[in-house]
Order: structure tokens, then C-alpha cells, then sequence
């Protein structure tokens, strides 16, 4: 039994979006992640460029459902601003992506 198939999913605002993003190991915290947990997305870097920084395309997005995948990959499905959920999806087509878990 997981976490996820226990927890409730938060709710859906007018204004809130719901993105999902599949993670490798390494991309999301080691403890793994629950519904209701709060992150911070991030773009990593891109290795060949050498003056691109991480870039935060969300902020305090809560965690709002977690699937495991085959591999250790994770579907993570965050809850954000619609405007935020975009830029994430965005940003996903892209990789590199990772998923910093943020206090409450």
C-alpha cells in the first residue's frame, strides 16, 4: 500500500491546473512523495550551456497524485495556478525537470 492510494487529492479551484510529469530516479526526493506534499519545480540546466541557471517554473505546487512506473519512474500529477500547470507542461516537453520538496 502506498501513500497515494490512501491520501485524499486536494481540490480543484477555479484558476488551479493539474499537470502530470514522469520522473526518473533522481528527479524527485529519495523519501519519495505523497498527495499533499508542496515542491517546487525546477528546469535544470542545460549541460552544453554553460551560463543557463535552474530555472523555478513553479512554486509550492502541491502534489496532488503519484503513480509508480516501471523503473523506479514516477508519475507525479501537481497542482498549481493554471498559469504555473502551462509553463510546467511547457517546460516538461523540454526534460529536465525535478521536483524539490518544500515545507508546508
Amino acid at each position: 500500500i502506498t501513500p497515494a492510494m490512501v491520501a485524499e487529492a486536494a481540490a480543484i479551484e477555479n484558476g488551479d491546473g493539474v499537470v502530470g510529469l514522469s520522473l526518473d530516479p533522481g528527479a524527485y526526493p529519495a523519501r519519495g512523495l505523497a498527495p499533499g506534499d508542496r515542491v517546487n519545480v525546477v528546469r535544470t540546466a542545460d549541460a552544453t550551456d554553460v551560463d543557463e541557471e535552474p530555472t523555478v517554473v513553479a512554486r509550492a505546487a502541491t502534489v496532488y497524485a503519484v503513480d509508480e512506473l516501471a523503473s523506479d519512474r514516477l508519475l507525479v500529477s501537481v497542482l498549481t495556478s493554471e498559469d504555473d500547470a502551462e509553463a510546467v507542461a511547457s517546460a516538461a516537453g523540454a526534460g529536465g525537470l525535478r521536483l524539490v520538496l518544500v515545507s508546508p
